[in-house]
């Protein structure tokens, strides 16, 4: 009992708090490289930093959580800013989602709020007019949107 207590010592838990926030930005950094890409961690390993820091220049208990909960919101909100202005978190389309403003040729007649086929790239597509009207076989079209698995085109006025 009599160790328990000198442990629990706030004299003792004094000198090594410094040392414990080091332990915590520590781990937090290994929970970062566990899980690549979140970039969640990392924030918390700073702030951690931060409050070790404020532990080596003697401060209060308080101040340490303080500061190093204030350093991790900020380092969140700095670290997001700065992934999407370099577009590290941006969407890119890729695949079917770059079809999207690309011509085409109708290859069997897209029929009155029915399907027909266009060949766009290369590739023969299923294909409904986006506008609903039949379009003649060799109509020049241009894909709007997909839909699932058949793209809506429009015609291309000459």
């Amino acid at each position: 009992m009599k160790i328990l207590t000198t442990l629990l010592n706030t004299a003792t838990l004094t000198i090594y708090t410094p040392y414990l926030w080091l332990i915590a930005a520590l781990a937090f950094l290994l929970l970062e490289a566990a899980v690549p890409g979140l970039f969640f961690f990392i924030s918390f390993a700073l702030g951690s930093a931060v409050a070790a820091a404020a532990a080596f220049l003697d401060t209060s208990f308080t101040w340490q959580c303080t500061l190093g909960l204030f350093s991790s919101i900020a380092a969140f909100f700095i670290i997001q800013r700065w992934l999407k202005r370099d577009g590290l978190s941006s969407y890119e389309a890729t695949n079917v989602g770059t079809m999207t403003g690309l011509h085409g040729t109708v290859t069997r007649k897209l029929v009155q709020n029915g399907t027909g086929s266009v060949k766009v790239g290369g590739e023969t597509w299923s294909a409904k007019a986006y506008d609903s009207n039949p379009l003649a076989l060799g109509t020049l079209v241009r894909v709007i949107r997909i839909e699932g698995n058949k793209l809506i085109v429009k015609a291309i006025q000459q």
